[in-house]
C-alpha cells in the first residue's frame, strides 16, 4: 500500500523532477549544499545564471483544485519571494505533470495559487499563468522575461585565477 507523502517528501520529489526536466532542456543545474540558500537551483543556459526556487502542488481539493504556496519560511512566519532572492520560481503540479516557470512579475505579489484539475474549469491563476507554462526558454534567455541578471559574474578587468 502506497503511503501518503509529507510535504517535505512531495517537496523533494518536485526537486528531483525538476533536476531531470531542466537538465532534459539542456540547462547546467547545479544545488546548493544545505538548506541555508533562498533558492533551490542554479541554472545555466547560453551562458545565463539563474536563482530558481521549486514550488510544488502535490494534492487535489475537494473542488478539484491544486493549490500551491508561494511564500517562504522566515523568522517572523510567511513572507512572499521576491527579485533579491530568486530570478524564477519553477511551480510543479505533480498530478498533472505541468511546469509553470513563473517571473517575478508573476509571482512577487501573490501568496499562493489555485490550479484546477479540468480543463473546462479555468481560474483566474491558470489564464494570468498560461503564458509561462511549459516556458523553460526563460532559464536559456532571461530578459525574454523583462530584466537583466547582474547576479553572477566577476567585475569587469578583474582576474580571479
Amino acid at each position: 500500500m502506497k503511503k501518503k507523502r509529507t510535504p517535505k517528501e512531495t517537496g523533494e520529489l518536485a526537486e528531483l523532477a525538476f533536476l531531470h526536466k531542466a537538465t532534459e532542456k539542456g540547462l547546467i543545474v547545479s544545488h546548493p549544499y544545505g538548506d541555508s540558500a533562498p533558492f533551490d537551483f542554479i541554472t545555466l543556459g547560453n551562458g545565463k545564471m539563474c536563482r530558481v526556487q521549486v514550488k510544488c502542488a502535490g494534492t487535489m481539493d475537494e473542488n478539484g483544485f491544486f493549490h500551491m504556496n508561494l511564500m517562504k519560511r522566515n523568522k517572523e512566519g510567511w513572507a512572499p519571494y521576491n527579485r533579491k532572492h530568486i530570478d524564477f520560481m519553477a511551480a510543479f503540479v505533480l498530478p498533472k505533470n505541468t511546469w509553470y516557470i513563473l517571473p517575478p512579475r508573476a509571482f512577487q505579489k501573490l501568496r499562493f495559487i489555485h490550479l484546477p484539475n479540468e480543463k473546462k474549469r479555468y481560474s483566474r491563476w491558470e489564464l494570468e499563468l498560461e503564458e509561462w507554462k511549459e516556458n523553460w526558454k526563460l532559464l536559456f534567455d532571461p530578459e525574454a522575461a523583462g530584466f537583466t541578471l547582474h547576479a553572477c559574474g566577476s567585475p569587469a578587468g578583474t582576474n580571479w585565477m
